[in-house]
């Protein structure tokens, strides 16, 4: 449904529903309906955003006093991916006969999706045949068989369709005793080229014997790639002409994205695109340092 400047969203779940036009906000007149529930759902985990962004204000103020916060600031980021997780699983179990249950699901999928898998089987059987859950399943599984901790997946790529012999794997720079920073990108999006000033810096300062970084061009023409390439001014390593495979492998929906390798090829971390090129430099330098998380994935 639309309203002035936005789109709210709605379930139809036979209860009269009320629209808020100031706040977005739907209510149902079925305190136990579909809609209750999801609202119950996403309210539940609105307030730990806040709560959390709270937090980390109040850290970065005391930072900024010179307090040292870094244990603090790592208890915090484990804290809320815990409750995170704990949200959504819960969702997940109260709902398995309804639309809120795969909601939850789709939410948990890049978090943990190991856990996100194992709780497929307790939805309804009505429910796993539902479109978005049928949609994210094939992403999933791949998720959870590529996800933090876990050995790397390989692949191999053509990279000149006119050559069959321009064969290039995963595994030529991954698992070879560099930490690595896969880099899923291609030459029509432009929050790839948003990034590419932060990627340089990263490059340029820890570039060497202990970290590279190797893009790698998705759904893309291998010529507008190595034309986009140029004109960026991509400096390393590069694979072309990768289309869907890498894609598939690793259970990536959209781009831009991040794959972070560890020496051995183990995943270090996924999913953390996005961030300012003072925060990514913070996240690579940590893990090059060895100062990792307790909890993995944490950032």
């Amino acid at each position: 449904m639309f309203v002035p400047g936005d789109i709210v969203k709605f379930i139809a779940d036979g209860s009269t529903l009320t629209i808020d036009i100031e706040t977005h906000q739907v209510s149902s007149s079925d305190t136990e309906g579909v809609q209750s529930r999801y609202n119950a759902w996403y309210q539940e985990w609105i307030d730990l955003e806040h709560e959390t962004v709270s937090k980390n204000y109040a850290l970065k103020d005391r930072a900024e006093a010179g307090e040292n916060i870094r244990d603090e600031t790592q208890a915090l980021e484990e804290e809320y991916h815990q409750k995170l997780v704990a949200i959504h699983r819960n969702a997940i179990r109260q709902n398995p006969d309804n639309i809120v249950g795969a909601f939850a699901l789709s939410a948990l999928e890049s978090s943990e999706p190991k856990v996100a898998l194992s709780l497929v089987g307790t939805l309804s059987e009505e429910m796993t045949k539902n479109a978005t859950v049928q949609a994210i399943l094939p992403t999933l599984e791949a998720r959870a068989h590529t996800a933090i901790g876990d050995q790397f997946t390989d692949f191999e790529v053509v990279q000149d369709p006119s050559d069959p012999h321009s064969m290039v794997k995963l595994s030529d720079y991954v698992g070879k005793g560099k930490t690595i920073l896969l880099v899923f990108w291609a030459s029509w999006c432009e929050e790839n080229r948003k990034e590419m000033p932060g990627l340089k810096n990263i490059y340029e300062k820890y570039h060497g014997d202990d970290f590279d970084i190797v893009s790698i061009a998705v759904s893309d023409a291998p010529e507008n790639s190595l034309a986009a390439a140029k004109e960026m001014g991509i400096m390393w390593n590069l694979i072309v002409n990768a289309q869907i495979i890498p894609l598939e492998t690793y259970g990536v929906r959209r781009i831009p994205d991040m794959i972070l390798f560890g020496p051995d090829g183990t995943i270090l971390l996924r999913n953390f695109w996005g961030y300012d090129d003072l925060i990514l430099d913070s996240i690579i330098g940590r893990y090059l340092r060895g100062d990792r998380p307790a909890q993995p994935g944490v950032l």
